[in-house]
């Protein structure tokens, strides 16, 4: 497995995979796990959104309904189409998540201390760099364990 990781790596582009092993470095992470993340969470999209309501909404994307929620997964192509859906769920007070690392809306208010906004989490580089000190938050609570990067 660390060998496909390593694999996606490379093929990533090496400007990205630098930002991933930067980032990683910088916070102490092991940067394949910054990748398989962003692999996982986003498939590698920067506009990927995630959004999740407790009641139906108008966004095209595919839902799964779970345990009385609706569960949104917006692959969108552009930054602006990322944004309508951030629009929709910010206005129907859903939770929500954006771009590689998915990074959820309960972040935003310690991402803006340090000199982070909402629209530069679609910059896939600051968003892997936010990515990484949020887990390494998660791990400096909980260890290094699967609780840390759930």
């Amino acid at each position: 497995m660390g060998r496909g990781i390593l694999i996606g790596l490379l093929f990533f582009s090496l400007a990205s995979a630098n930002c991933f092993v930067e980032a990683a470095k910088y916070y102490k992470v092991n940067p394949y796990v910054l990748y398989a993340i962003a692999k996982t969470e986003s498939n590698l999209n920067p506009y990927a959104v995630e959004v999740i309501s407790k009641r139906p909404l108008p966004l095209s994307c595919p839902y799964k309904k779970k345990n009385g929620k609706y569960y949104y997964s917006c692959n969108n192509s552009s930054y602006e189409e990322a944004l309508k859906v951030i629009e929709i769920a910010k206005r129907h007070k859903a939770n929500f998540s954006v771009g590689l690392m998915q990074i959820n809306k309960a972040w935003l208010k310690e991402i803006y201390k340090y000199g982070y906004s909402l629209e530069s989490l679609f910059d896939w580089c600051n968003n892997v760099i936010i990515g990484a000190w949020i887990l390494s938050q998660c791990i400096s609570e909980y260890g290094n364990s699967w609780k840390a990067i759930d």
